[in-house]
């Protein structure tokens, strides 16, 4: 708990392009005709900020919220209105499910990396599976280097946008961060070249990156 509310306090810090990823999803949801009576998954919403943010651009829509988290899902019970439906569960139980195609979209932002490479592919056949023919799957998250060097330059590029973003002294505070990332175990990142890879294996279309600034990516795929 205490490390999600490190997160939810300082992700205009610590984040890369997080507004900007955020208007672009907004943008594909107008590319691929999904602003109106769709159906929505938010998978590893967290205080679903961005649920909020699609919602009020395009109201007429219904959303499904899912976290592992009770404390955030405690949370979200009072803050959305009646177009959305809140579901407790995490990654693995909802992977057991079987599912009809329900979903015009689902998306996801910086939850993904907490699953390891074979547990990602599982994941991503189930939102095949999930989505309407027409659908979209879109992730925003974090992904990982190819090589040691590489690694360090991303991490030094991180760094220095913590640094921009900081107000005062916020700097010294987050300075480390991405090495903190790097250690803990959770966080099982895989290369962007290799989730692509999966998309496509699975049946996607229009698989395609559309933000990439370090370790921080987004990246789609269409089931038509």
């Amino acid at each position: 708990n205490e490390q999600i509310e490190y997160y939810l306090k300082t992700n205009e810090v610590i984040l890369v392009g997080r507004k900007y990823q955020i208007n672009l999803l907004l943008e594909l949801i107008e590319e691929y005709k999904l602003s109106e009576n769709s159906n929505y998954l938010d998978f590893g919403c967290g205080d679903g900020i961005i649920s909020k943010i699609i919602s009020s651009t395009y109201p007429n829509n219904h959303f499904d919220l899912l976290d592992g988290s009770k404390m955030m899902i405690d949370k979200l019970k009072t803050s959305f209105d009646s177009n959305v439906n809140i579901i407790h569960k995490d990654f693995q139980s909802w992977i057991q499910n079987e599912f009809e195609e329900k979903y015009h979209l689902i998306f996801s932002s910086m939850a993904i990396h907490h699953l390891d490479h074979f547990e990602k592919f599982k994941l991503y056949s189930k939102i095949f599976k999930a989505l309407k023919y027409g659908g979209l799957f879109v992730n925003i998250d974090v992904v990982k280097p190819v090589s040691k060097k590489v690694e360090e330059i991303h991490f030094k590029m991180w760094q220095n946008t913590i640094r921009e973003q900081s107000k005062d002294d916020a700097f010294e505070k987050h300075k480390n961060l991405p090495f903190i990332y790097k250690d803990k175990s959770e966080n099982k990142p895989s290369t962007l070249k290799s989730q692509l890879k999966m998309l496509e294996e699975i049946g996607f279309e229009d698989v395609d990156i559309h933000y990439k600034n370090g370790i921080f990516a987004m990246f789609s795929g269409a089931k038509k």
